[in-house]
């Protein structure tokens, strides 16, 4: 099942960035995401892998992420797998594309594989991670040009 999104963004790739990029931020905007815990040393890039810590309901679950193409400003490709989706793998693929007026497009998309009777969450995790997906890009969207904003203004 895949789940895509395209967004403008009044804001540089550089400001965007970060806000997917960074731990910190990437907090404020990712319900349920508490920690990243590196396990590959050195800096991000294709296939380093880390351990993100989400919070689902009450319980803390541990996915593993494999970055599968890292180019700042412009892609993050990961795959994660674990939590309470065991038996699944979610691809999750940022795409920013710098604009003639100054602003960023984001192409975001999201898929899942499953085996078996898992199919059927597959749909569920579609229906559900659509309506999720836009209450998170409103608070992406909200902050980075937030933060866009009140750098100009200096």
């Amino acid at each position: 099942m895949k789940v895509a999104h395209s967004e403008t963004f009044r804001c540089p790739p550089q400001v965007l960035w970060s806000w997917i990029d960074e731990t910190e931020k990437s907090k404020q905007w990712l319900r349920g995401l508490e920690e990243v815990i590196p396990l590959t040393p050195g800096p991000k890039r294709a296939g380093s892998r880390a351990t993100l810590r989400i919070r689902e309901g009450r319980r803390l679950s541990d996915y593993e992420q494999t970055v599968l193409d890292y180019v700042p400003e412009q892609r993050f490709h990961m795959k994660m797998e674990g939590g309470c989706l065991r038996g699944m793998a979610i691809d999750v693929d940022y795409r920013l594309t710098e604009l003639p007026d100054g602003n960023t497009r984001l192409d975001y998309a999201c898929s899942t594989e499953t085996k078996g009777l898992l199919r059927v969450f597959g749909v569920l995790f579609a229906v559900f991670g659509k309506l999720q997906l836009r209450s998170f890009f409103r608070t992406l969207k909200k902050l980075a040009e937030g933060e866009a904003l009140a750098g100009a203004a200096r």
